[in-house]
């Protein structure tokens, strides 16, 4: 009887996970995403819990990571068809998995690792005919985007023979193969200026997709039209391409009725889809083209208006995004088309005078940078403005830690094919996990998922009035793949300038990053540095009429790299200790955005009981890192300049007993080794003391569920600010770990400098936080006591040794006592208490 029932228990459990699995697929064909997610997941919980390996947990698998892939979330969805894989159910399903896989990563742009895996899925014994077919017209379309038509027509060929020889028995089936690799050969012929043959091809795409899909609407039918409008503009044949812009509008927006130039659909009846973000930007760039050849403004006007409501899309996507490496692709996107929108937004300022477009067109620069990172932020304050107890937050860092845990796992056990694959599911459930239990947090605290969503952008009107001070400018740079602008913001003031083409400036400021590592090169350096001054300064200080004495860079792409105050005022002087530097005259700070430093000074002030923490881990033989020298003499001289602290020196110097600390201090300086992973940036890393003179690495990924309230955090560590450039994000680098943990400023460092010159600007650093300084003038008191000493010789002086140091987010001096001050107030307090009822009881006796 027991067995009976466990049976029938079993066989509901699993008629549950089929009920579930049927609501996601209708939901599904009904585009009804978040749901179908929402069902797919459900079942997959319920499958893995009895331990179901079958087929229908690997329908759960790939439904799911198909509407990940459709939802532009392809991170998460990698994880499905790898999981899906490991249940290693034969040949014709591991070959539907290679296929997704590839296909990602054709998206991902990412084409050696696309074509490796549709490689890698023709090696299957027993793989059928028309899966072989698909492959091969996936592989055409992967060189044509590489530029080799030649060997795309040659797959491409195969491929069509096989479809048009299954479409004289399975039509239907058949019409749907025939539909894509026919939009594949009119892309061929488009790449090879075949106009005729190109919208041949489109139009017998246009047949098949009406005999598989029925009717004129919908994604297929939309693509197509988007094709022949890429077809349109590259003939130049713009108003035939706004037509088809419009149609394939009509075809995802049923509501949306063209009725000119200046027609678009409302805002509200946008979603997640990739097509409308692609066929918004064909429709800007035919209007756009419309315009160069009649120069009528409303032309570039109704062009533009396309910009707002693409980037609305991709808000739409984010929202559904739950992992952080599919929101730095949509960044990069989106950092694409703010060129864009920068470029029209200035020419019709150009064109009208209307400072509105100038406001605009920061905007645009200002949502392009640290995208990820400020919503991160934006969680946290949101957490905070909703109320959650702070035992509900520890167990979401909890869960944060073992994820992370997970992803060092996976590092450590490369090429151990077995262990990976435990380990990779052990995530993905703790990962499903994890998402349940956010989704669950904003259903029982509702403030909080209103207020997660609530991304803003700081406008210029706020830039002027909450960030700046009077003598402070904020210097805004837009890095894009074409063009470099900069947004000059002062308290009454506010100027944009095109400074030149990206091209020729990447290979000066790479010119120069590697000049001020080489200090023997006194004159190069002298030349180039005032140069760059001439191109990226010099213009803004024209415009505004001189800038004020202190500088909010914000800066973008390779201008990540550059130490502002290192730049030369003018070309004259040939020793490094009489050149005229930036820093002589004015003081430099540097945000990851406006709105980020917006976020980061509006977060409330955490009341700490302890004011520094020092960290030096000594290394040397046998450790494979070089001893710093100097760290515990600079560890105890800056405790003594701030009258006490904590300092974990040596041996002490333990992960564990960081991570333990850390968040209970308002200084925290960590002098020590570090290294940059530009493949996984989240491994990138800093040193801490092992036992038996091991090292033991505090990664980017631990930083994520740790929490550090720090006013300051110094990373005396090498390279500490450098890592991999993120396009629409930044520098994915140590620093932008310990911002995301909740330090309000960094001092950190862009290369590998002097350990001596470091030494005496650290200890200079704190001499002039003590004084009462502003954090980014401290540090330049400090750089400049260093160049000026009569203890620096000549050489010494060179930048090399002493720009390497960068201030980072809110610069307002260090308030020491303010740790303590709560607590004297409650010593107070009860004094008065305890002396109030001794008065009471002297007046009763």
């Amino acid at each position: 009887l027991l067995d009976q029932a466990t049976a029938l228990q079993l066989r509901q459990e699993v008629n549950t996970a089929k009920a579930f699995l049927a609501k996601g697929l209708l939901y599904a064909a009904a585009s009804d995403y978040g749901r179908a997610r929402h069902n797919y997941e459900q079942a997959i919980e319920v499958l893995e819990a009895l331990g179901n390996s079958g087929k229908l947990l690997a329908a759960c698998y790939k439904n799911l990571g198909k509407i990940y892939t459709r939802l532009g979330d392809y991170s998460r969805a990698i994880e499905l068809f790898e999981k899906d894989l490991l249940l290693g159910l034969g040949a014709r399903d591991s070959i539907k998995d290679y296929i997704e896989l590839a296909n990602i990563y054709e998206l991902t742009n990412e084409p050696e690792r696309a074509i490796l895996y549709y490689e890698q899925a023709l090696t299957f014994e027993g793989i059928g005919e028309v899966q072989r077919a698909v492959i091969h017209a996936n592989l055409a379309d992967m060189w044509l985007a590489r530029g080799q038509a030649a060997k795309a027509g040659a797959y491409l060929q195969q491929a069509m023979n096989v479809f048009e020889a299954l479409h004289q028995h399975y039509p239907q089936e058949a019409a749907y193969y025939l539909y894509s690799t026919c939009m594949i050969a009119g892309n061929r012929y488009l790449l090879q200026k075949s106009w005729q043959q190109a919208a041949l091809a489109y139009g017998q795409a246009m047949a098949y997709a009406r005999e598989s899909f029925g009717g004129e609407g919908g994604r297929e039918m939309a693509k197509i039209h988007y094709l022949n409008a890429q077809l349109a503009i590259a003939q130049k044949q713009y108003e035939q391409a706004l037509g088809h812009c419009d149609e394939a509008l009509k075809c995802l927006i049923p509501s949306f009725e063209p009725a000119g130039v200046a027609t678009l659909p409302p805002a509200r009846d946008l979603y997640p889809e990739n097509a409308l973000m692609e066929v918004f930007s064909a429709r800007a760039e035919a209007l756009e083209g419309m315009y160069e050849q009649t120069l009528e403004p409303e032309l570039l006007k109704a062009a533009y208006a396309c910009y707002p409501l693409l980037m609305e899309v991709e808000d739409l996507f984010r929202k559904n995004y739950e992992s952080e490496g599919s929101e730095l692709l949509l960044a990069n996107e989106n950092h694409l088309h703010s060129e864009v929108a920068i470029r029209m937004a200035l020419e019709l300022y150009r064109l009208t005078d209307e400072e509105d477009y100038l406001h605009q067109a920061f905007g645009f620069a200002e949502r392009s940078k640290a995208w990820a990172l400020h919503e991160l932020l934006r969680d946290a304050a949101a957490k905070a403005e909703a109320g959650i107890p702070a035992a509900v937050l520890e167990q979401e860092r909890t869960l944060k830690r073992q994820l992370m845990g997970y992803d060092a796992q996976i590092l450590q056990a490369a090429g151990q094919p077995t262990m990976v694959a435990g380990l990779k599911a052990e995530k993905y459930r703790l990962k499903s996990r994890f998402d349940r239990w956010i989704d669950s947090l904003e259903l029982h605290y509702p403030k909080y998922h209103q207020a997660k969503y609530q991304l803003s952008y700081a406008s210029l009107h706020e830039v002027q009035q909450q960030l700046l001070q009077n003598d402070q400018a904020l210097i805004e740079y837009f890095w894009g793949a074409n063009s470099v602008y900069a947004f000059v913001i002062c308290r009454d003031t506010f100027v944009v300038r095109r400074l030149g083409d990206t091209p020729a400036l990447a290979g000066q400021v790479r010119e120069f990053y590697t000049l001020l590592q080489q200090p023997q090169q006194v004159g190069p350096y002298r030349q180039l540095a005032f140069k760059l001054y001439q191109q990226l300064l010099l213009p803004l200080q024209q415009a505004v009429g001189g800038l004020p004495r202190r500088w909010l860079v914000v800066p973008d792409g390779m201008l990540g790299y550059l130490p502002f105050d290192a730049l030369l005022l003018t070309e004259s002087g040939h020793s490094p200790k009489n050149l005229q530097y930036v820093i002589n005259n004015y003081t430099v700070s540097y945000a990851n955005s406006a709105s980020l430093l917006r976020e980061i000074q509006t977060r409330p002030r955490q009341r700490l009981p302890h004011n520094f923490l020092g960290v030096g881990p000594e290394f040397g033989p046998p450790s494979p890192y070089s001893l710093l020298a100097y760290s515990r003499e600079e560890l105890k001289e800056i405790r003594q300049t701030l009258k006490g602290g904590t300092l974990l020196l040596g041996t002490q110097a333990r992960r564990d007993r960081f991570m333990q600390l850390a968040s209970q201090y308002r200084v925290l300086h960590v002098s020590s080794h570090a290294a940059v992973d530009d493949a996984d940036p989240l491994a990138s890393w800093i040193a801490f003391w092992e036992d038996d003179s091991a090292v033991a690495q505090l990664q980017v990924r631990d930083l994520y569920g740790m929490q550090l309230p720090a006013d300051m955090a110094v990373l005396g560590a090498c390279q500490t600010a450098y890592g991999h450039i993120q396009q629409g994000e930044g520098i994915m680098s140590l620093a932008r770990g310990f911002t995301y943990a909740g330090c309000r400023s960094l001092i950190t460092t862009l290369w590998e400098s002097n350990h001596w010159s470091t030494h005496q600007l650290m200890q200079q650093l704190y001499v002039q936080l003590a004084a009462g300084h502003t954090k980014d003038e401290a540090l330049r008191q400090a750089k400049l006591a260093y160049i000026y000493s009569e203890q620096v010789d000549k050489q010494a002086a060179h930048p090399y040794y002493w720009a390497a140091p960068v201030a980072i987010g809110e610069m307002k001096p260090l308030d020491l006592d303010a740790g303590f001050s709560w607590l004297w107030s409650l010593a107070g307090l009860a004094i008065l208490v305890a002396g109030y009822g001794a008065w009471r009881r002297v007046r009763r006796s």
